[in-house]
This record gives C-alpha cells, structure tokens and sequence, in this order.
C-alpha cells in the first residue's frame, strides 16, 4: 500500500549546481509526465523531505500532481526529496520546541507516539522492507526513525536495473524471515 523512493538527498545540494539544476528540470518533467500513469493506475502522490529547500517549479509541480491524485485509492508513492532522516529529526525538534513554547505540550506529553506524529512520515506506516540497491551495505540517513524494525536488504543490482524478479526475490526471502 506504502511505496517511498529516495530520490535527493540533502547532501545531493553539495553535487555541482549544473548536475543539481539538471535533476531538477528532470523531476519535473518526470512528475509532469506520469501524474496520468498514477491516475489511470489509483495511484496517490505524497512527498517528504525539505520540499521549501527545492527550486519554486519543482514545488508547484509536486502541489499541483499531490492535490491531482489525493482521491486516488490505491498505493501511496512517497517520493524522498531534499531529505534526510538526520534533518527530518532536526524539522521535528523544531515542531517540538514550538508546541512546547506555545504552551500546546509539556515536556511529560513527549513520548514515542508524540514525535512520530512531527515526523515527515506521520500519516503512514513503518516500513517493513528496506531494498538497497548498488551494492552498499548501509541505510544512508534515509527513515532513521522509522527503519527500527524494517526488514533489511542489499541488492548488488544498480536500480536503473532492479526488476520483478528482484523484487519477487526479497519478498520471498521476507516471507521466509521471523
């Protein structure tokens, strides 16, 4: 039902501007021309990450593909732009600290369910299964509050080239896991 991509990093601003400013004429094509896959397939758009960090027509090309298919009833295709899990904690200390100088919280409502619900992925569930593709063995800063108990795995596949079959593989090997 949850589907989320990570497709910019916040350290991917440090990457030349003419690589950078490349990727985002590309994202917005690419929103461009999918948002009539994602209506014909019920497919709901979501995003998360510091989406004020990314230039004025990638934003107003991801409102506008959002608010296009919100009524649509299948899978949620959350796309990771600008994020890291280290600054989503950090926006979500922010959240805290203004509930608690505007008097909404004390220090004693903070709990597990409290910050969960300042966190960019507030309204979905944990993921169950992590899929790395290339080869690297580590969860570069993506979802760290929300990996804690997510099923692992590294694909020496680079995903340009991951398919079904690499996808009906995990879920086997998951199936399989206690």
């Amino acid at each position: 039902q949850y589907l989320t991509l990570y497709a910019f990093s916040t350290e991917n601003w440090n990457r030349p501007k003419s690589e950078v400013d490349a990727l985002m004429h590309l994202l917005v094509k690419a929103l461009h021309d999918e948002v009539p896959k994602l209506m014909k397939n019920q497919v709901r758009l979501n995003a998360i990450g510091a989406m004020e960090d990314l230039p004025q027509a990638c934003q107003d090309e991801f409102r506008s593909a959002i608010a296009e298919t919100s009524r649509n009833t299948g899978l949620t295709l959350t796309i990771a732009l600008s994020y890291s899990g280290r600054n989503e904690w950090v926006r979500a200390a922010k959240k805290v600290f203004d509930d608690v100088a505007c008097h909404k919280v004390t220090k004693d409502d903070i709990c597990e369910t409290y910050l969960n619900s300042k966190m960019d992925t507030a309204q979905m569930p944990d993921p169950d299964i992590l899929i790395r593709t290339g080869g690297e063995c580590r969860i570069s800063n993506f979802l760290l509050w929300q990996l804690a108990y997510t099923e692992l795995f590294f694909l020496p596949v680079m995903w340009p080239d991951f398919k079904g079959d690499h996808l009906r593989e995990v879920i086997s090997q998951f199936q399989s896991r206690e």
